[in-house]
């Protein structure tokens, strides 16, 4: 104990002498930098936050004392600790994983209920909510819609969030797009229409065909949008993905990848890693030309 004792008085010695260098600092302290204040005064300021400082400051405990800011009371911290949570979360950053912060959904839906779908955080809380408990965040929102209906001024957001939920959802966006053939859905909402259509197996089969008589990566991208991009999260068979592009140009330790072409130059590609249980573990689509 008296050596934990003795090394903390050193650090915190440290800490002091290097205060306005920033060259050291006590590991997770984040919040109480001047780094951070700043940070805040631009949130309270409701312009531009810049993220990148803070993010460099960033260490693994301080995520625990951000946590804790989330379900505090509420105020410019408890605003700016959620945005760096969120934001981290959504880069998949493996010390800010969905699987460990289940226990910020209760805060995150107060969020939710207080200013979603119009304020930004509020549709920031949603989403980060989904990334934790899709299920739960996806029924709030269809009761919020059967309440609330779907406006001009929400409908691009409400009908981009309903693609993430079940098939309850994605009927409720149907009857939406039936009701308002006039309105411009976004290619997320027009992708999961098609995706859940009845003749959907049938689309899939015509674009297998157009890839691999083309190889367009045109054809390629929208095929890993529907057969990858928006896979549960259990994942997705890549038999299943063979069936439809057909054999990859490439297979090495069960990884695949398929070579898009024009004019005997390739174009992009789609690689895939998988499990030994042949399940989608990564992905990542480029255009190269």
């Amino acid at each position: 104990m008296r050596g934990r004792e003795e090394e903390k008085r050193q650090t915190d010695g440290l800490r002091q002498h290097s205060e306005g260098c920033g060259k050291l600092r006590a590991m997770g302290k984040l919040i109480e930098s001047d780094v951070w204040a700043t940070f805040l005064g631009e949130v309270a300021g409701g312009g531009y936050a810049d993220f990148g400082k803070v993010f460099q400051m960033l260490e693994p405990p301080d995520i625990g004392d951000l946590a804790a800011l989330v379900m505090g009371q509420a105020g410019v911290q408890r605003d700016g600790a959620l945005q760096i949570l969120f934001a981290r979360c959504m880069q998949n950053n493996r010390h800010v994983k969905p699987e460990n912060l289940k226990h910020l959904c209760p805060a995150l839906k107060e969020y939710v209920v207080e200013g979603y779908p119009e304020k930004k955080l509020g549709q920031s809380a949603w989403t980060f909510w989904r990334q934790i408990d899709p299920e739960a965040s996806a029924e709030y929102l269809r009761a919020w819609v059967k309440q609330n209906g779907i406006s001009p001024t929400n409908a691009e957001r409400l009908t981009i969030d309903l693609t993430f939920g079940n098939e309850e959802s994605v009927g409720m966006l149907r009857s939406y797009a039936e009701a308002n053939p006039d309105v411009q859905l976004s290619k997320t909402a027009l992708m999961a229409l098609e995706r859940s259509a009845s003749d959907w197996k049938k689309t899939l089969e015509k674009y297998g065909r157009e890839w691999k008589k083309k190889r367009t990566y045109e054809t390629l991208a929208h095929l890993t949008e529907q057969l990858v991009g928006r896979a549960p999260r259990e994942g997705v068979l890549v038999a299943k993905i063979v069936e439809v592009l057909g054999e990859p140009d490439s297979l090495v330790s069960g990884c695949y990848t398929f070579y898009s072409k024009e004019k005997g130059k390739q174009t992009g590609y789609l690689y895939l890693e998988t499990d030994k249980q042949g399940k989608v573990t990564g992905w990542k689509l480029d255009n190269v030309s």
